[in-house]
């Protein structure tokens, strides 16, 4: 099956195409982007595996991308397709619609596990809500800019193995009898062993607050997560934990990427104290959850 998705976007097509260009970005770019891990780029061939969100599924494969900046495309396909897609390739056409603005298309091409037609009606119409979001969400940073993003970091040493310090931190159900900051967690995985959806109330100096994200774990040296249902002053929130394992010990290290939503940025001055404000209630409650870890695990 073949589908076509547009959209007119008031930016030239070099900066809509660099947009795309970055597969790395993707996460801050597309709502439905989880997860996005180089496996190999040569010229202008990569390979990457993606999680995203698939209606109320989490899907990840691997695809393969061929960049032309000459002609502004960049033609995919799905190297190992999850099920129920046997098949999946496009186009992202980035085309000239005047002075300064551009005419975006994303062209799909795409089948179903033995052809099953349920499955190829959920494949399309997956496709069309995702194809609308990506649209939508390259048109509105091409047009107002990426925004300032922050990363910042804070890390412990545990005298621990990375597989304890890994279970800690993956096996979240147990958050509620550790870490005095969460009142209340749900975890649901997707049938796999490797994604989970965290929902959790936590509690602060200015009350509690819900969140949900969706967490990746890569082995037992990385957790990855995005949230999904964010605060009202952040309009991007990814976060990982690494866990680097040493001689004796292992250093856990917390980092997050934040973006504020345009409406509360405003002057320097006030975009660097709701900045801050972010910073600090995120590093707090990260510090917190590794000192406990640290102390549960040293036996302390």
């Amino acid at each position: 099956m073949d589908t076509t998705h547009d959209i007119r976007i008031d930016a030239g097509p070099r900066e809509v195409y660099a947009l795309l260009a970055h597969a790395e970005r993707w996460p801050e770019l597309f709502e439905p982007t989880i997860q996005v891990t180089h496996v190999e780029h040569r010229g202008t061939t990569e390979t990457f595996r993606i999680w995203a969100s698939a209606g109320d599924e989490v899907k990840s494969w691997t695809s393969v991308r061929e960049l032309d900046p000459g002609s502004n495309r960049i033609t995919f396909r799905q190297a190992v397709p999850a099920p129920p897609i046997a098949s999946m390739s496009g186009t992202w056409v980035v085309e000239e619609d005047g002075p300064g603005r551009t005419h975006l298309r994303l062209l799909h091409t795409f089948s179903a596990v033995d052809d099953d037609p349920e499955a190829l009606a959920w494949i399309e119409k997956v496709t069309d809500e995702n194809s609308r979001t990506e649209l939508a969400n390259v048109k509105a940073v091409a047009e107002r800019g990426t925004g300032e993003v922050r990363t910042f970091a804070d890390s412990v040493r545990i005298a621990a193995g990375a597989e304890a310090v890994h279970a800690f931190l993956w096996e979240a159900e147990h958050w509620t009898d550790r870490l005095p900051h969460v009142a209340a967690v749900r975890l649901d995985d997707y049938g796999t062993q490797d994604v989970q959806s965290l929902r959790m109330t936590t509690l602060s100096k200015v009350g509690e607050h819900e969140t949900m994200s969706i967490r990746i774990t890569e082995g037992t040296s990385r957790i990855g997560y995005k949230q999904l249902d964010l605060p009202p002053l952040l309009d991007l929130h990814l976060g990982s934990w690494t866990i680097r394992a040493g001689q004796g010990e292992t250093v856990l290290t917390s980092e997050h990427t934040i973006r504020l939503r345009p409406e509360v940025a405003g002057d320097r001055a006030s975009t660097a104290a709701n900045l801050a404000k972010a910073r600090d209630a995120l590093s707090a409650n990260s510090m917190a959850t590794m000192l406990i870890a640290k102390s549960l695990l040293e036996g302390v």
